[in-house]
């Protein structure tokens, strides 16, 4: 397959606009000519292990959930570990790929497929921080006098492209009455009132909204067909919040029957496929076993800033610095931790199942088999 195809449908499968600002997702190399795409690696970190690995199974593509470069960088050398990845991909021609959390958010996304695993059908999923989505829009709100042919107004502005257009229905807009007022200079030319004094008029407050994109033409028609010498308007942006059953970071359940700490700790391990977990629980306890868990809030990777602040009996994560730990367990919930990539990893296996059907088996997909957890125990 083309690599443009594939690029698209794994954006329409994990949207970007969904991923931290702060992260680097998409695709991050592609080779220097176009070519097909038939091998797909996919894996948690791109470490020079893995990308060895690929050239020996001769992909030419590689889905890597962490960004291998995360950061900006100013020099792509040998010198450091992310230039040496790099620079060794694109000479193999391997395009590099990363969805990392626009995967987290999405629904039925890492989040998700954690809690699904752990909890079962016990308890409705909610996401704690919703997608906050921009759909390219601002309000653009002008003060006109009573006096102006709203209606004539409305129509000239709705001749720019977008302007005034909610779904199916145009020239959309709301006006409310109010008392402008202004004093002119000697320099002014006021349309209404006197220059030299103190005015108030009868106006209306008009608003709209207009693409972002087109808001010079919308100034520009605002300056044009109004009656001030110099019109007044404000622009607000916009933006439309995804309800807390949409996509967005972390996710949060109450549990419709409590289970004790312990039970969940199994369950986690048993999902997970680990042997140790990392467990800390508030000093009102004397011992895991006295602690019961009625509501859980997860978010994979390093979740202390998702979890900051939120009431539940326990919080599931992969890392949490010792500080925030402390905070977490001082607040009444119990921290229980698996590290980083080990409540990501296990993942891969539903995103496989769901790349063959998205692209009918038509290439060969495979997960590394030498991607692991950095973190030993001893």
């Amino acid at each position: 397959m083309e690599l443009n195809k594939i690029v698209k449908s794994l954006q329409e499968y994990s949207p970007l606009k969904l991923a931290g600002s702060w992260d680097n997702v998409g695709l991050l190399a592609e080779p220097s000519k176009p070519q097909k795409i038939q091998n797909v690696m996919l894996t948690i970190d791109l470490t020079e292990t893995v990308l060895e690995e690929a050239i020996a199974a001769k992909a030419n593509m590689i889905i890597s959930y962490h960004p291998p470069v995360f950061s900006a960088m100013k020099k792509f050398t040998t010198a450091s570990r992310e230039g040496r990845v790099l620079l060794r991909a694109i000479e193999e021609k391997i395009a590099i790929f990363s969805p990392h959390s626009a995967l987290d958010a999405i629904l039925g996304g890492i989040n998700d497929w954690v809690l699904e695993g752990v909890l079962g059908n016990n308890g409705n999923f909610q996401c704690l921080t919703p997608h906050k989505q921009d759909d390219g829009l601002v309000k653009i709100v002008v003060f006109v006098p009573h006096s102006l042919d709203i209606v004539d107004f409305i129509s000239q502005l709705s001749t720019i492209q977008g302007c005034g257009q909610i779904g199916n229905y145009t020239k959309c807009s709301f006006s409310i009455d109010g008392t402008g007022s202004f004093y002119g200079s000697d320099e002014s030319n006021p349309t209404v009132g006197k220059k030299g004094q103190f005015e108030t008029v009868q106006e209306k407050r008009l608003e709209m909204l207009c693409p972002r994109n087109q808001l010079g033409e919308v100034t520009k028609m605002i300056k044009k067909i109004h009656p001030y010498e110099t019109p007044a308007f404000d622009v607000y942006p916009q933006e439309t919040v995804v309800t807390k059953d949409g996509p967005g970071e972390g996710r949060i359940v109450k549990l419709k029957e409590k289970l004790p700490l312990v039970d969940v700790i199994e369950r986690v391990k048993k999902h997970l496929n680990l042997t140790t977990l990392r467990l800390a629980i508030p000093s009102t306890y004397n011992s895991k076993e006295e602690v019961t868990i009625g509501s859980i809030a997860v978010c994979v990777g390093s979740g202390a800033g998702v979890l900051k602040g939120v009431r539940a009996d326990l919080y599931l994560s992969g890392e949490m610095s010792h500080h925030d730990i402390l905070a977490a367990v001082a607040s009444g919930a119990t921290v229980l931790l698996t590290e980083h990539t080990n409540c990501e990893r296990g993942y891969l296996q539903v995103y496989k199942k769901a790349l063959d059907k998205m692209f009918d088996n038509q290439l060969q997909i495979s997960i590394s088999n030498k991607d692991k957890d950095p973190i030993q125990f001893c």
